[in-house]
């Protein structure tokens, strides 16, 4: 893993590969908000994340 997807998972007290299930299933979505008591406001905040930081790494490769 590299350190950037370690300090994003970190920062989002979850896998990515966790996070994009859940964001691409209804059922796992609702299972993950159970597990981890958050709200559906609590998954979209880590999903806005996730697309934030991949929209600055895909941005940082477009300048090279």
């Amino acid at each position: 893993m590299s350190p950037t997807a370690a300090l994003l998972e970190e920062k989002l007290d979850i896998s990515v590969e966790e996070l994009m299930e859940a964001l691409s299933d209804e059922a796992k979505a609702e299972e993950l908000i159970a597990a981890q008591g958050w709200t559906r406001d609590d998954l979209l905040e880590r999903a806005e994340a996730l697309t934030r930081s991949l929209s600055a790494d895909i941005s940082t490769l477009n300048m090279v």
